[in-house]
């Protein structure tokens, strides 16, 4: 019975001791997990850009968007596109990049964002590209440095010394398809816009024609306040213009929208249009051809004007962008005056 007792002591002594050595390993095994693992966790990466639609990463402070359609201009106008914008003074031909000049003759669609007002190589602006743009890479110049990879498909490139205020100081590229191109003074808000994802209220032209464009017409006024008083206090009362134009091998049709608060301002804008296009056409100074195809409509609280051009009379409008030397009434000849 006593060695019966002293085993029972012996064994529970045993498990005891077995039982704390455990424990002890125990804490041997937790306190090397601890002191391997890190100190916190780390913070969640930045969301990568996004953009549902490619306007989304245009800024909300520019007052003016174009959207080209650019091959079918390029079908229409035979002319290289970038030197079409750059005729017409929407881009400084000066200051482009020689990436971006590539991208522009692979693009199929464009979306051009301006603040107006200053010259060409002064205007802060923001120009998204779309298309077959596989290969860029290849023809950045050195200047832009190395890639930084946001994820999800997107690539920023920075430029350190741009040579002109409107001049690309950043590159946004999107595996093959998309470049956003920044000038300096847009970086801020598109970043804003593109790379953190604030959805602030912006200028969105239509997705429909060969060339359409949303204008804040409040700023515009302003600028054109000195030099016509009474269009400008007429743009000041609205709040935003729409335009879409389609360009075709019978010529142009277009449909510009002006929109206002009030439809009694809306009349007043009709009615005001209809007497500068009859007073333009009266003297002389905008060829019939011109203004016989303008019809003018009130609709709800907007102006609704359309208009349709033949090819030939578009083309030498066009010029007009150049050269005043098509631009004016028909000369008089000796014999027109008998």
């Amino acid at each position: 019975m006593t060695q019966v007792r002293d085993q029972t002591a012996a064994s529970r002594r045993a498990s005891t001791r077995w039982s704390r050595v455990t424990r002890a390993l125990g804490l041997v095994v937790l306190s090397v997990a601890c002191c391997c693992s890190p100190h916190r966790i780390p913070p969640p990466q930045s969301p990568a850009p996004r953009a549902g639609h490619p306007a989304d990463a245009i800024p909300a402070d520019l007052d003016v968007v174009f959207r080209f359609e650019l091959q079918a201009m390029r079908d229409f106008l035979g002319t290289s596109t970038t030197g079409l914008l750059a005729h017409g003074g929407l881009v400084e031909q000066d200051t482009r990049d020689l990436a971006v000049s590539w991208a522009m003759t692979r693009a199929d669609t464009a979306w051009l964002a301006i603040r107006p007002g200053l010259a060409a190589d002064m205007t802060d602006n923001v120009l998204v590209l779309r298309g077959r743009l596989s290969g860029l890479q290849r023809h950045l110049s050195r200047a832009w440095g190395s890639a930084a990879d946001l994820g999800a498909g997107w690539f920023r490139y920075e430029r350190p010394q741009p040579g002109a205020r409107s001049a690309p100081a950043r590159l946004y590229f999107h595996i093959d398809d998309l470049l956003v191109v920044v000038s300096t003074a847009e970086i801020d808000s598109t970043e804003r816009a593109l790379e953190r994802g604030i959805e602030d209220p912006k200028l969105r032209p239509p997705d429909k024609g060969t060339i359409s464009v949303a204008v804040r017409l409040p700023p515009i006024a302003q600028l054109i306040r000195s030099r016509s008083p009474r269009a400008a206090e007429l743009l000041r009362q609205g709040s935003e213009l729409t335009a879409t134009a389609t360009l075709s091998g019978a010529g142009l049709s277009a449909e510009l929208e002006i929109r206002f608060d009030l439809e009694q301002d809306a009349q007043r804008a009709a009615q005001a249009v209809r007497l500068l296009l009859r007073a333009l056409k009266s003297a002389g100074t905008l060829r019939p051809q011109w203004t016989d195809g303008v019809r003018i409509e009130v609709v709800g609280s907007s102006v609704v004007v359309h208009l349709s051009a033949p090819a030939e009379i578009l083309k030498s409008l066009l010029s007009c962008t150049g050269s005043a030397s098509d631009c004016g009434p028909p000369v008089e000849t000796q014999s027109s005056r008998r």
